[in-house]
């Protein structure tokens, strides 16, 4: 059933009640439902379909290069407003900048970012062999690549 029947409905049985009379329920209210309604559906469509492109990026990558790149996003996001932070910089302030002092600070800004994230990488990296030592066994990369 459409939306647009579902509000067709919800004037006539918002219109009556259950002895057939009519109440004093205004367009007003019934509007403001349907347009919730379709706002609830509209939202429904959307997570569908960002579930369905997450999903068919997983197949794509793989479960563990999917969830590795999730870890890496997460880590370049966070470092991204660490690094901005410590240079007190936010999107307006690089949007007042002249395009060549804007280039030279975002590039900047990239390198460091790269520096963290490849050290954070490193250190999970050591500190993984450093557990896997203690247990005697070899530092070993895991591989999974599992497709959905």
């Amino acid at each position: 059933m459409s939306i647009g029947a579902l509000a067709g409905a919800a004037v006539v049985s918002t219109a009556l009640d259950v002895g057939g009379k009519l109440l004093g329920v205004g367009l007003a209210k019934v509007s403001d439902a349907v347009d919730h309604a379709k706002a609830k559906a509209d939202a429904a469509a959307a997570q569908a379909r960002t579930q369905a492109a997450t999903l068919a990026d997983i197949r794509q990558k793989g479960v563990y290069a999917w969830a590795q790149g999730q870890k890496f996003d997460t880590l370049r996001a966070k470092t991204t407003q660490l690094v901005m932070a410590a240079r007190k910089l936010d999107d307006a302030a690089l949007a007042a900048m002249d395009p060549a002092q804007r280039a030279s600070v975002e590039s900047s800004v990239a390198a460091e970012i790269a520096t963290r994230a490849k050290q954070a990488i490193q250190n999970a990296l050591e500190g993984q062999a450093r557990i896997a030592a203690k247990a005697g066994k070899p530092s070993a990369p895991m591989l999974i690549d599992i497709k959905v």
